[in-house]
């Protein structure tokens, strides 16, 4: 938008969340965005988020400092806390933390000083950089993938894919996870079985160039993957659609339905 006159200080990302109501940390007014560029395979195989400007390196968001009055602390799975550019669990506490959930008809309280958000992230230089979910993380390999990086990839592959998800699927025969990728496409592919192949083999070669070994790509009819009320992805959910077999992730699910713009 800067040539139509907006500044590059207006974008203000931020980390808050409603247990906490609401903001957390807050980059300065007068602040453009800081991205940081870290080495992706330090990153993913030991956790560490080392300045990188080599080719394929991650950039992530500051979401900026802690304000006045809230305490942020990044953890390890002990609970230990992680010095600068380490990744772990993102922990909050601060006066304006809530103190019980409503669970149904019942108050459930708050245990402990300390809130885990589930979210995971570093610090470096007093700005955050919160990385994705903990529990969205794929683990393929002896890495930890994060599934935006993957769906970032997969959607730029081509103009027929549109809203996708990645997600893990545990491996026992092999110890590790395998990578599913779902992706919407036009429903007019299911009428095209060769096209649909290409269409796979050219998101798993996008991705392998990338780094990433992809064991299966799932091709769905628009509106298919589950969202939540304000219309985000819903990982978790769409993983355990996956692993139930339902109808909606098998290719028949395209045939005799229309669209959301009434074609075939």
């Amino acid at each position: 938008m800067a040539p139509y006159g907006v500044s590059e200080t207006a974008l203000k990302p931020v980390y808050g969340m409603a247990e906490n109501t609401l903001a957390t940390t807050m980059p300065s007014l007068s602040d453009a965005p800081l991205v940081d560029w870290v080495e992706r395979e330090r990153y993913e195989s030991e956790g560490r988020a080392v300045p990188s400007r080599a080719e394929g390196a991650l950039g992530w968001v500051s979401v900026g400092r802690v304000l006045f009055g809230q305490s942020l602390k990044v953890a390890s799975a002990s609970g230990d806390e992680l010095p600068d550019r380490r990744v772990g669990r993102l922990l909050v506490r601060s006066p304006s933390l809530h103190s019980a959930i409503l669970r149904g008809e019942s108050l459930v309280p708050r245990s402990g000083e300390w809130l885990d958000t589930g979210d995971l992230g570093y610090c470096a230089d007093g700005n955050l950089y919160v990385t994705g979910r903990a529990r969205d993380i794929v683990i393929k390999g002896g890495r930890n993938v994060s599934p935006e990086r993957i769906e970032e990839l997969a959607s730029t592959t081509s103009d027929r894919i549109g809203r996708c998800v990645a997600f893990g699927v545990h491996d026992e025969s092999r110890e590790t996870e395998r990578l599913v990728v779902a992706a919407e496409v036009h429903p007019r592919l299911a009428f095209d079985s060769a096209e649909r192949d290409r269409l796979r083999l050219a998101v798993r070669s996008e991705l392998a160039g990338a780094g990433y070994q992809v064991d299966e790509v799932v091709l769905l009819r628009r509106g298919t993957l589950p969202r939540t009320t304000s219309g985000k992805l819903r990982r978790g959910a769409a993983r355990s659609l996956y692993l139930a077999g339902d109808v909606r992730f098998r290719p028949e699910s395209f045939l005799g339905q229309r669209d959301e713009d009434g074609e075939w």
